[in-house]
């Protein structure tokens, strides 16, 4: 916060008969730039990490399909089915398939700064916000991955049942 923020709430605790707040309050926070280099540096760890996770549950998911398949044409060849059942079927797995999305969109946010004009504040509120953004698409590939993860369980749990 700003000095102006501060004298306003030394004259407002004057009016009400409050203790004055303290100066280091209303002090905008010293960032250091190794510290936010390092968070930089983690975030992407954990995003690569996030993408490979998200990559293996694709090719399970692919192979689990494939098994699948496989495990159907095998059970035809050894029953026969009448028509209206294989129609039925073929229906029910069409209509019970998920699709979800290979890329997630990512929200842009806007925050307007309030700091006093230096060089080195701006900065850090620049990287601040870029982490922001890290963030918020390390939390779409996670909830992308979870998704994944019960797809490919349910269908795990549907071809044991079989």
């Amino acid at each position: 916060m700003s000095k102006s923020n501060y004298e306003y709430e030394c004259s407002r605790a004057e009016l009400l008969g409050l203790d004055k707040p303290e100066e280091i309050e209303f002090e905008s926070p010293k960032f250091d730039s190794e510290e936010l280099a390092c968070e930089t540096e983690q975030i992407g760890r954990v995003s690569g990490g996030l993408d490979g996770l998200n990559a293996v549950l694709d090719s399970t998911k692919k192979t689990l399909t494939r098994y699948e398949s496989f495990n159907r044409k095998l059970g035809k060849l050894f029953h026969y089915k009448s028509k209206s059942q294989r129609k039925a079927e073929a229906e029910a797995n069409f209509t019970s398939e998920e699709n979800i999305p290979s890329k997630t969109e990512q929200s842009q946010s806007t925050l307007s700064s309030t700091s006093s004009g230096l060089g080195q504040s701006s900065l850090n509120f620049e990287e601040y916000q870029k982490q922001n953004d890290k963030l918020d698409s390390l939390l779409c590939k996670a909830e992308r991955a979870e998704l994944s993860l019960n797809r490919n369980n349910k269908l795990i749990k549907k071809l044991v049942k079989k």
